[in-house]
């Protein structure tokens, strides 16, 4: 059990420090910004508070259940990487490891708001534009999901 439990370590540390994040972030836009309202930061940036039902871009929204369909899928994307880890067939680059335990954090945080009462929904905040072209809002999670999943393809492809 030492073994795996080492193997197991860094990501479950990195993804419950994402999902950590990812959930106090979602607390404090919740509590201080009312719900759609947009309160501008940058010239390019503002915060937001949005709820998003489906997956990236709002897709899937409309599905019945949808929320629960999604939370059992990151839950099974959840488990499938625990059990790289734990059978020894994770990738063994640090940046891998990395990835792979932001994703799990990432995954278990959007998984959380879908699973809550009052709204079974992500909630999103960051908006990005440029002039009136914005960027669909996202949160805290999606951007380790994203970021880890292209290092995880660099890192792929670096070692071909």
């Amino acid at each position: 059990m030492g073994e795996r439990w080492n193997r197991l370590s860094t990501p479950i540390y990195l993804a419950a420090s994402a999902a950590i994040i990812d959930q106090l972030s979602k607390f404090a836009v919740r509590s201080f910004v009312p719900r759609d309202d947009v309160i501008p930061v940058l010239p390019c940036f503002n915060l937001t508070f949005r709820l998003n039902p489906g997956v990236a871009f709002s897709m899937l929204d409309n599905i019945n259940y949808g929320h629960y369909i999604l939370a059992f899928l990151a839950l099974l994307v959840i488990l499938f990487i625990i059990s790289l880890f734990w059978r020894n067939k994770a990738p063994k680059s640090k940046w891998a490891v990395a990835a792979l335990g932001l994703i799990m954090g990432g995954a278990f945080g959007n998984m959380v708001d879908r699973l809550l009462p009052p709204y079974y929904a992500v909630v999103d905040f960051l908006d990005f534009y440029w002039l009136n072209h914005h960027w669909p809002a996202f949160n805290f999670a999606d951007s380790c999901i994203t970021v880890s999943a292209m290092l995880l393809l660099v890192v792929c492809w670096k070692e071909d």
